[in-house]
């Protein structure tokens, strides 16, 4: 039985379930949009005209939490039968629906930005304040480290408005902060130079570095052609030590390195060392 399948049956159970139980609640689906990647939401909706003593529906009334599909499967998959998992599923969907993760209010200061590709992020764009960089988009997240990942936490467009902040002001401040917090990394790996920071995770922003890439010109005395290899790194090589036309099978080569939910652009930059600004340099298509 495919995902979606077992999905769509976990579904019908719960429905089942609350009808069984004259429950005065209805289940609804939504699609929640994140980096690279997309996953079905389950939530309760209020009958219209029930009015409990206790809602869980809050100010904007009818809905509660939202639970992932994908963690109902889970726990199918690892032997909870279908009526704990409606059980405990009417029990955490009952809950007040969460702030928006925790909101921002103390993290204002902890802003940091993330580089992904325009074209696959079309959804998760739209409610996320950000600015193109070429095929690409630099967005704004809550960055905290946890051991060795970054916990991410989208600044939406709402929350933005809500604390009076503008997209100028999240660039400014995210960059400045993923500098000081996630500090830029150069390794040498044969003729390539790798750029990422100094956790590994999320550092693809290094090719924003504009003094980097400037120093790192200089001491090559040659233009960078930068490969965007993950969200995560990026290869750098000095322009008169790599053939242009030689650039897409070393991108086939590192893309097989790579996740999915990693992806960051089939296409390679130029960072030109006299004007000090990078280009993008299109691959033909295989």
């Amino acid at each position: 039985m495919g995902k979606n399948e077992l999905g769509r049956r976990i579904e019908t159970y719960i429905s089942s379930y609350m009808k069984d139980r004259k429950l005065p609640y209805r289940l609804e689906r939504e699609t929640e949009y994140f980096i690279n990647g997309e996953r079905e939401r389950l939530y309760l909706c209020q009958t219209v005209g029930y009015e409990p003593e206790e809602p869980f529906c809050g100010a904007e009334g009818l809905r509660g939490r939202s639970i992932a599909t994908s963690d109902l499967i889970k726990k199918y998959e690892k032997g909870m039968s279908m009526e704990l998992i409606a059980s405990k599923f009417l029990i955490e969907a009952g809950q007040m629906r969460e702030k928006e993760t925790e909101d921002i209010d103390e993290y204002t200061d902890k802003i940091g930005a993330v580089l992904i590709n325009m074209e696959k992020n079309g959804e998760f764009l739209k409610h996320v304040p950000h600015r193109r960089f070429l095929d690409l988009a630099v967005t704004y997240h809550v960055m905290l480290k946890n051991g060795e990942e970054i916990d991410l936490t989208a600044v939406t467009t709402e929350m933005m408005k809500r604390h009076g902040l503008t997209e100028k002001q999240l660039y400014e401040r995210a960059l400045r902060y993923t500098a000081e917090r996630f500090k830029a990394k150069v390794t040498m790996e044969g003729r390539a130079i790798r750029l990422s920071n100094d956790i590994g995770r999320f550092g693809a922003i290094a090719m924003l570095d504009g003094e980097l890439l400037e120093s790192l010109s200089k001491e090559h005395d040659s233009d960078l052609v930068i490969i965007p290899t993950s969200i995560h790194e990026v290869h750098a090589f000095p322009a008169k030590k790599i053939y242009l036309s030689k650039v897409r099978g070393v991108m086939i080569g590192l893309s097989e390195l790579i996740e999915p939910e990693d992806f960051l652009s089939d296409n390679y930059y130029i960072y030109d060392a006299y004007s000090r600004k990078i280009e993008l340099g299109i691959c033909d298509r295989v």
